[in-house]
Order: structure tokens, then C-alpha cells, then sequence
């Protein structure tokens, strides 16, 4: 047995030194690489980042110009802070360029009717599952992954993936670090598996929940369940801070809520840019429950980019080298609903040249 094993050995130590012989320039080197393994394994030059938008302009900005595709995404923070509503609005945008979606959710408390009619999800382009333990959360993703059909992974949420240890044993018994364990098994699975599909591998969007440390009196007592690999895999990382519910004025019910944040980590733009987007509660001044106010914020970006000036009240866009004047700020607004294709290229100009400001 152990020649067997000393013969593997420097069976694998030959076969490495056959792939890094030394070649002559960098493209003999990539060729003996690629050739070897049978594909493409090594390319050269820089790899552009494919992105899509996350539904929010000013969420887009700090993002760098939205959601990188085929990277692993951590969004965690407060309850009821827009996690959730973040991540379906991802979906929806995927569900928008004809893309399927992949929803998991352990915490069983996703509406697929919520997410239809006000989100505006499409029930033909998406896939729901609600698995019972942890390690049908881990095996349903790693498998989606290798299918190739899916834009965007959500998971609702790491902290609600219970490992089946924990159902089978009895709750008087102490597990320590299963629950670590297994997810941090479950990030080496995906990335591998991401990495191996290349540019048929989808974007994961995790959601976490929060937890405080026992004892802690200085610094940061929050931290997140599930051990220390959804730290390391994660490209890009946003807490959310608790949303701000405000009243439509002079009535007391919540007409709309201020969700804010921090991008605290992004391997593919600037970190620690923060932003705020309203969602609102309810219809109101031509807004549908659900929806992000995206107009507003296009005006004030329109303006600080010279795109739209307003002299008494009088508004003139320039699309394109054209003018178009409209009486009031409200006109704008209803123009640009009134066609999505200007919309959508004022909508790029903006995030591209902000984006080019940071």
C-alpha cells in the first residue's frame, strides 16, 4: 500500500513538472496549459466585468455600475432593512433581459404573489424551492450552478440553513460549528463550480442575518452566523442599516421607507460608498406600491451633470446633442415615463459618468 502510494505520487510530481516546462513567451506557456487540461483554463489579457442593474440608479453607482455578473454577493444588516426587496429586484431586472432566477429559501417566508405583483417577478422565468435542511441548500445551489441556465442565485438566508444534524439530533444535544462548517464547505463547492462553468456560471446574491457577540463592550458587537468563508468568497459585501419610514405629509399612515447602506467590500469597484434609495409603501404621486424612486434621483444627477437645466421653472433636457424644453420638473418626469428608451439612455449616461466621477 505504501509503494502504491509513492508511485502515485511521483506519477503527479512528473506530470508536473511535463506543464510548467518553461515555453517560449507567454503564449506557450497559456497553449501547453490549456492544451493539457483540454480547455481553456488560463486566458490572457485583462477579464472585463459584465454587469446588470440593480433596479436603484444610486444603488448602481456605488456598485461601480451594477451587480457583477458570476460573482458571489453578501447583502446582510437589520430586519426589515430592504434585503430581501434588494435582492428580488435583481430578479426582476434578470427577469426583464428574458433571464431565469433561482430563488432558495430556507427561511420559508418568501410570497411568490407578493413578489409578482408588486416587485413585478415573472412567474414563468423563475424557479422556487424551499429546502428542509441545510445540505439540500448546499447540493439545489452547487446544482443550479451547473446547469447554466440561471442568471441570479438567491439564497433567503444563510442564517436559516439548518444543518440536518441539528433536526435529527435531540435539542438538548450541543453541536458546535455545524452550521460553520457546512456553509463554509458550501462557498468552496460554489466558487469551484463557478469557476469551472466560466461564462455559463450565474451571480449569487446571499442574504444573512445579524447576530451579536456575547460579552462584547468595545467595538463592533454584531457578526454574522455561519462561519468566516461567506467573508472571503463574497466580491462585493452591503450592510444595510435599518429603514426610515416616512408619512405622506399630513396623513399619519407610512407612505414610503429610506433604505440605506455601505458597500463594505467590493473586489470590483470602490469600497465603503454608501447610498439611500426610497421604496414606496403605497401609490402615491404617480408611483406604484413596491416601486424605487429612480426619477427624482435621475433629475438630480441630470442636473449636477449639466444634462438638465432649470431656469424659472423652466426645465431643457439634452439627449444626444438635442434640446427638449418642458414647463416643469414633473413634465420631465412624466416624459421619461412615457418613453423607456429615453429613459434607459438617459439612465446609462448618468450611471456611466458617475461612476466615472469616483
Amino acid at each position: 500500500m505504501a509503494g502504491d502510494l509513492r508511485d502515485l505520487i511521483r506519477a503527479k510530481a512528473a506530470e508536473s513538472v511535463r506543464i510548467t516546462t518553461t515555453s517560449k513567451g507567454l503564449s506557450g506557456f497559456v497553449g501547453k496549459i490549456n492544451t493539457f487540461y483540454k480547455k481553456e483554463v488560463i486566458t490572457s489579457g485583462a477579464l472585463s466585468v459584465e454587469r446588470f442593474s440593480s433596479g436603484s440608479i444610486e444603488l448602481d453607482i456605488v456598485l461601480g455600475g451594477g451587480w457583477p455578473r458570476r460573482r458571489i454577493a453578501l447583502l446582510y444588516g437589520k430586519e426589515s432593512s430592504g434585503k430581501t426587496f434588494t435582492a428580488l429586484q435583481a430578479c426582476k431586472t434578470l427577469n426583464d433581459l428574458g433571464e431565469s432566477c433561482l430563488i432558495v429559501d430556507p427561511e420559508g417566508t418568501y410570497d411568490p404573489k407578493w413578489a409578482e405583483e408588486v416587485i413585478g417577478l415573472q412567474r414563468d422565468k423563475n424557479l422556487y424551492v424551499q429546502p428542509e435542511y441545510g445540505e439540500q441548500v448546499v447540493d439545489i445551489v452547487t446544482s443550479g450552478i451547473r446547469e447554466g441556465i440561471f442568471g441570479l442565485i438567491v439564497v433567503d438566508s444563510l442564517a436559516a440553513t439548518v444543518p440536518s444534524v441539528e433536526l435529527e439530533k435531540s435539542s438538548e444535544e450541543q453541536q458546535m460549528g455545524v452550521q460553520a462548517r457546512l456553509l463554509n464547505k458550501a462557498f468552496r463547492k460554489w466558487q469551484s463550480a463557478m469557476i469551472a462553468m466560466q461564462g455559463k456560471a450565474p451571480t449569487l446574491i446571499l442574504i444573512n442575518q445579524e447576530r451579536e457577540k456575547i460579552g462584547v463592550m468595545y467595538g463592533d458587537p454584531t457578526t454574522l452566523p455561519g462561519g468566516k468563508s461567506q467573508h472571503f468568497y463574497s466580491s462585493i459585501k452591503v450592510k444595510f442599516k435599518a429603514g426610515k419610514v416616512h408619512d405622506e405629509p399630513g396623513k399619519t399612515e407610512g407612505a414610503y421607507v429610506e433604505l440605506a447602506g455601505v458597500v463594505t467590500k467590493n473586489k470590483t469597484f470602490r469600497p465603503h460608498l454608501e447610498f439611500s434609495l426610497l421604496m414606496f409603501l403605497k401609490e402615491m404621486d404617480g408611483h406604484k406600491l413596491g416601486e424605487i424612486d429612480n426619477f427624482d434621483t435621475l433629475i438630480k444627477y441630470c442636473r449636477e451633470l449639466g444634462l438638465l437645466s432649470v431656469v424659472k421653472g423652466i426645465c431643457t433636457l439634452k439627449v444626444d446633442g438635442e434640446e427638449k424644453v418642458f414647463p416643469s420638473k414633473d413634465a420631465v418626469i412624466s416624459e421619461l415615463r412615457r418613453q423607456p428608451e429615453l429613459r434607459k439612455k438617459v439612465t446609462n449616461f448618468v450611471i456611466t459618468k458617475r461612476v466615472a466621477l469616483l
